[in-house]
Formats: structure tokens, sequence, C-alpha cells
């Protein structure tokens, strides 16, 4: 080579891959034998390979243990940690698998905690066989016991809110990529951060908790939350001092392993479901609080299972009844009706129900009764599966649907939204031909000239419509307000065509939070909006070409703090979302507004506003007015 070249060359390091993680079942003879194939890659020849157990277990014999290639002999259930390291003479470089080995016929079952044994305040027996026994952590402050029921016996782990460190439950123990955890409990009192169960990794995540509103809360990580309010499903209105039983499952996405799917369920029923961000667990599992930075638990518990799936809904009731199951209730769709010219509307109430082990006393029994609403009704045949009732007042009627097999009963509601003969709801109706004037419901409106923008009537999806021709990075473009606020139920209908793409290009706005009540579009061109927490969105639009959006909203029957969001692009359904209700400000903007928003370079036109969800049909019939339009 050249002078000053150096003649040796730049060694570089092992790459190692230690292969995916596997999880084996021990065969009769309890033994499970398991292929490890490693991978190893190198510039160097002469490496030296090895492989070593990490975790704390010594029934697993690997063989030869300084191959890439080898094969792993286990005689007890456990999760084994592997090290795989390759050297060179100069680097050594080392990648971990996770062999997860459960005892045969485990039905996936690899935790059961039922508190049976006798105290002894060091550990807790795992009834699964697996060996998962849970460590007693004795902690400065707070109780742990077991306390007897009428039948068997519970973990009570005592504290308050105040507690710096309670007594808890731990287990050395890595949360499988789809698993469920289920239990019974006991909340004793509710305050903010009631732990139920914690885990090493990160304190806001893979993790369950009670506000002290009654919320019960899991999540994975912080957008995969799903919430449960125990106060509203109490019968008496109170969640404290009664047993409840969680079910929290989670899913990860093979295709996308950066997202997960979960689910709560409470008394077998499903209360709420969410996707977001995978986040990997910690090590430990902890049972009525543990994390450091979080709080501990005022509970009792019993029956606590740990799955590595996700339990059907069908297992999960065999855990809340497992002898009888109550029948499966549902009352139908939410209708929307309007009264005759004589005054009065029948409506057909359709009912289902399933009772998938029978009834234990004989035949189920059905029962349809008025719940609630303005005006007397009929219900022609009240134990029937399908039936008609009559109503002669405008409002708004729930009406309950009741299966009874003898020992449980289950019952569901649903909204009739009837309306006097020929009132469509509509209340503000802008139509935008030449000037903003209210021709529906005669509320003020102004079109308001900012200090930066301009703005013209040009042509429409139906005559006129009003260009808005602001720019990104400004607040202060050219907008029209409307006094109004919206009420707890209804729609927004318009036409809008986008002229200019950039993050925050404002369609509606609010005078509430400038977070609140509003729809933009972002610089791809994705289409969002929001009454408060979480987006309708997922629908992507162009430059220069008309779109309808129509956004309802209505309260949950069982949640009126909850509210159910659903957007429509074109006369579909494009997307949902359960939004937390925020109070609206007294204006609607259009094209922006609110002083921390942008301004709007679109086209708008036909602006409604109705007191009531419209139906499918009516925003089918909204968007087929521009149709040749859209195209």
């Amino acid at each position: 080579g050249n002078a000053g070249e150096s003649v040796f060359r730049e060694n570089l390091a092992p790459i190692v891959d230690a292969g995916i993680n596997q999880t084996v079942e021990l065969d009769d003879t309890s033994t499970a034998v398991v292929n490890l194939e490693g991978i190893v890659t190198d510039d160097n020849e002469n490496l030296s390979i090895g492989w070593q157990v990490i975790s704390d277990h010594d029934n697993i014999v690997i063989e030869p243990a300084d191959s890439n290639s080898a094969t792993a002999t286990i005689t007890a259930p456990g999760q084994y940690v592997l090290q795989l390291s390759a050297n060179d003479g100069l680097y050594t470089v080392t990648d971990q698998v996770l062999i997860n080995t459960w005892i045969h016929d485990y039905n996936n079952l690899i935790v059961h905690w039922d508190f049976e044994e006798s105290w002894n305040g060091q550990n807790v027996n795992d009834v699964s066989g697996n060996l998962n026994y849970g460590r007693i952590i004795d902690g400065w402050d707070g109780i742990s016991e077991y306390t007897p029921f009428e039948t068997g016996q519970g973990l009570n782990l005592f504290s308050d809110e105040l507690t710096v460190t309670g007594d808890w439950l731990e287990l050395d123990l890595i949360m499988p990529d789809s698993g469920t955890i289920a239990m019974w409990v006991k909340p004793i009192d509710f305050y903010n951060y009631h732990s139920i169960f914690d885990n090493s990794g990160n304190g806001n995540d893979w993790e369950m908790w009670i506000y002290g509103d009654s919320r019960a809360r899991f999540r994975v990580e912080d957008n995969t939350a799903v919430t449960a309010n125990l106060n509203n499903l109490a019968e008496d209105g109170d969640g404290q001092n009664k047993w409840w039983h969680f079910t929290c499952t989670w899913a990860r996405d093979p295709n996308q392993p950066d997202q997960v799917a979960t689910q709560l369920y409470v008394n077998g029923e499903l209360k709420d479901e969410s996707t977001g961000t995978w986040i990997d667990p910690g090590t430990t599992f902890f049972l009525g609080g543990g994390h450091p930075d979080n709080h501990f638990c005022n509970s009792t518990f019993d029956d606590v299972m740990i799955y590595d799936k996700v339990l059907p809904v069908d297992d999960i009731l065999s855990l809340v009844y497992p002898d009888n199951k109550p029948p499966q209730v549902e009352a139908g769709e939410e209708q929307t009706v309007w009264l005759t010219e004589e005054g009065s509307v029948s409506v057909t109430l359709a009912g289902s129900v399933e009772d998938i082990d029978g009834s234990p006393v004989g035949e189920v029994t059905r029962l349809w009764q008025k719940v609630s609403g303005p005006g007397e009704t009929v219900i022609e045949t009240p134990t029937a599966m399908e039936t008609v009732v009559v109503i002669d007042t405008p409002g708004l009627y729930t009406f309950s649907f009741t299966a009874n097999d003898g020992q449980f009963e289950n019952t569901d509601e649903v909204i009739i939204d009837v309306w006097s003969f020929g009132d469509t709801g509509l209340i503000v109706h802008l139509p935008l031909d030449g000037n903003t004037d209210d021709v529906a419901g005669g509320f003020h409106t102004a079109l308001i000239d900012g200090t930066q923008g301009n703005h013209e009537y040009v042509d429409g999806i139906d005559g006129q419509a009003l260009q808005l021709s602001g720019s990104h990075g400004n607040t202060d473009n050219d907008v029209v307000s409307i006094d109004f606020a919206y009420y707890i139920r209804g729609s927004i209908c318009l036409w809008f065509e986008p002229t200019e793409l950039y993050n925050y290009n404002s369609i509606l706005d609010n005078s509430a939070d400038g977070n609140d009540w509003e729809m933009w579009i972002y610089g791809s061109g994705e289409f969002a909006g929001r009454i408060q927490s979480g987006y309708v969105r997922g629908f992507w639009m162009e430059t220069q070409t008309w779109y309808h959006i129509a956004m309802t909203w209505r309260p949950k029957p069982d949640n009126p703090d909850i509210i159910d969001q659903l957007l429509y692009i074109n006369g579909e359904l494009v997307a949902s979302n359960e939004s937390d209700w925020v109070d609206p400000g007294s204006t609607v903007f259009l094209g922006g507004g609110h002083s921390d928003n942008e301004d709007c370079n679109g086209v708008i036109d036909d602006f409604r506003i109705y007191d009531r969800p419209i139906t499918f049909e009516e925003i089918q019939q909204l968007a087929s007015q521009g149709q040749s339009g859209t195209e």
C-alpha cells in the first residue's frame, strides 16, 4: 500500500441476534425441548460464542452452550431469559431472548392467586401450577392480611391516599404481547390514583387505578387508556365498598408492533376500548401499588388471574358467573321519528335476547318499560321481544328492555327522539348567498373584517359560497361569527373546498377554549375535528375539491359526561370518537376566529346546525345535493 497507510484491516464488532421470544408448554413428563436459533455474523472467524441463563432458574440445560444453534431442555415452568454472546477478541456483543415455559395443558392461564392457603406473611400460592408465587411486600404503612368470606377468603391490602409506603404483592413476570388480567376487587373507598395494579416499567404505563370520582382506568401507555365510571354502574350510585370484577385485555398488533388494542370489562360487560402506542412492560407485576411514583390501594382482592391471550367475552362471563350467566340483551338502535299530522306516532321496539346457558328455572321472561320522556306512552305488548309503542308528545324518550332467567337479569336501553310534525331540528342555516344571514333561527351573525386576509362570494354548491383567503401563521383573517351555543345533542353540516393546505387551516372554531369545538385541516390534507378530548380524523382532502362534512354528537345513555361523536364525509361514516363533554362558548366561528388558532383558506357553503343528531339518511340526502360538484 501507500506509505502511511495501515496494513491492518479495521476490526468490526460482531452482530448478534438471539432469535424471537417463544412460548412453550411442558409435555406430560414435565419437559420442554426448545430450539435456539441465534444468528452471529462477524468478519473474524475466530469467534467465542456462548449461551447463558440470565434469569434465576436452575431447571434448564443448554447444549451445546458454545454454538449459536443450540437446544434448551427445560423441566419447570417459568420465564427464562437467555443471553447469546459473541466475542471476537476485541468486542463482546450480546442479545437476549425470552422463553415462556408453562405447565402441560395450561390453557393460557399463567397466574392464578385465589388466596385460599394459610397466611404466612411472605408469599401467596399460584394455583395455576406455573409457580408464579406472589411476594408480599410489607411497607412501613398499610395492612396486608387474608380475610374470610362466606365461602373462601381474599386478600386485604389496606392503606389510604396519604400512605407513603403501603403493602403490596409483587411477581417477577414480563407481560406477554397479548393478554388478560382479571380479578375481583372491592375498593373500600375512592381517592385519586387508588392503585389496583402496577408495573416496574414507567410509572405511567401498564397500570390500573381508580380516581376519587369513581373512574376506574387501565392503560398500557397513556393514549391506550380505557375507563369505566363505577358510580354510574352501581345501582345506588355509589361504587365504594362493593365487589367489582375487572377484566383488562391488550393485543399487540403483529403487523404494526408499535400499536396495541386495549379493553376494559366490568362485571363481564365491555365498557371501553381503545387503540394506541405499545410500550414494553417492566419485569415485575405489582398488585395494589408498588411503583415508587404511584399511590397505594385500600381494597380487598380475590381470584387474580393473568392469561397470555385475550379472553373472549364468553370466557370473561364464565369468570364472573361460573354457574349461570345472565341473559344478553339488546334493546335496538336509537331512532328519530316525527309525529304524524294526527299528533301521534307508532314506533317499533325490536329487542333481542340470548341466554347461552339457558334459564335454571325455565323460560326467560322479557319486559319493556318507559324510563323517561315528557309524555304518556302506551306499549302494546310489554312482554314481547318486538312490540309497538304509541307516543303523542315530542321529546326524548328512553325505554328499557329487561330479560330475567330466574336468577339473573340484564337490561339495555334505547332512545327514541320524537319531533313535532314537520320539525326538522334545523336551528341555524347560513346559505351564504351573498350574505351571512341565518335563515332558520334568526341568530345574529357578522362577517368580521380582520386585519389580514380577505373574503369574497364565489360560485358554490347551491348558489353562492363564501371564500376566505387567510394564510399560514396568521390568526386575524376575516371570519363569520354566529351568536349561538351548541346543545348537548346536535349536528353540524357544511360544504368545504380547501384552496390551500397547511397545518391548522381552520374551518370551524368557537369562543370557548382554543382546543375545543373546532375543525381544521393539516398540511397533509387530513381533516380533524373535536369537541374536547380525542379527534374524529382519518380522511384526507385535496385542494379545489368540494367535500360535505357532517359531525353529530350525543351523550352516552349510561354516562352523560361522555359524548359519542361521529364524522361523515360525503355522506359516508369515516370516524368516531368518545369525547369528554365541555361546555361550548357563546359564539361559533366559521374560518377561525379564536385568537389562538390559524386562519382559513378555503370556500364554505350551506352551513347548518341542528339541535339533534340527524340520521344517516338525512346526511346522505344533504351530501347528494352537490355530488356532481365533488367529482
